[in-house]
């Protein structure tokens, strides 16, 4: 069989497959309440939004990586935390209460930190606070930046976290 005639083929397959692709939708469609997905519905946006954070990672030490990362896909002009106990281990988008955001993992004093940034338009400058939780929780620390939630979260001198959070950024 010739290149063309195989491409022919391929086309009028393609074809046939839209057409029946179409049609099952269109069945589907008329099967479909009126006032879109009952009860539950937003568990399809869970997943939905579940699936395109998955496996946005950069496994990295690189500083100015990490930054490109999360500038591309979140479009913050941010850099990683650093200090002389400070190692960077990687970057991943992450999902807090809905919203897609991202997680720097360090090693702090030898344990590990999540540092998380979650764009949120109006949010407002905040100094970082220490949450209290249950005992034994890892360290919390909040702050935040104009349009910008961060939190670090680790087995770590809440001091430490502190002052990691207002030398970073």
């Amino acid at each position: 069989m010739t290149r063309d005639a195989r491409g022919s083929r391929l086309r009028g397959a393609g074809l046939t497959a839209a057409v029946l692709f179409g049609v099952l939708m269109a069945g589907l469609a008329l099967r479909m309440p009126a006032a879109g997905p009952g009860p539950g519905g937003e568990g399809f946006v869970e997943d939905y939004i579940r699936r395109a954070v998955t496996g946005r990672a950069l496994d990295t030490a690189d500083p100015g990586r990490v930054a490109a990362f999360l500038r591309e896909e979140l479009g913050i002009g941010v850099g990683p935390l650093s200090g002389p106990d400070v190692v960077i281990e990687g970057v991943e988008i992450c999902l807090v209460e809905g919203r897609r955001g991202a997680m720097v993992l360090y090693r702090v004093q030898g344990r590990e930190v999540s540092h998380y940034l979650i764009p949120r338009a109006g949010t407002a400058a905040r100094s970082a606070s220490v949450q209290t939780g249950l005992e034994g929780a890892p360290s919390l620390v909040t702050w935040s930046e104009p349009s910008l939630e961060q939190a670090l979260v680790g087995d770590v001198d809440p001091g430490r976290l502190v002052t990691l959070s207002k030398a970073g950024t």
